[in-house]
């Protein structure tokens, strides 16, 4: 992988990383807080569509459900 490994930059480079996504326990909670009400907002916004849809498939001659 590298032609010149050198082991002391190796260690400084592992001791300063962070990584990108936060994996502490109170990142988790938010991003399961955020994935949550994202899915509620979505399904709130879907249920009027989806009454609609299924009003005018029951009105529909000759359609069955």
């Amino acid at each position: 992988m590298t032609r010149r490994f050198d082991p002391y930059i190796a260690r400084r480079a592992y001791s300063n990383f962070e990584p990108a996504v936060p994996v502490t326990y109170e990142g988790l909670v938010v991003a399961l807080l955020g994935f949550l009400s994202g899915f509620g907002l979505w399904k709130l916004i879907a249920w009027p569509i989806n009454r609609i849809r299924k009003r005018s498939k029951r009105m529909r001659p000759g359609v069955q459900t």
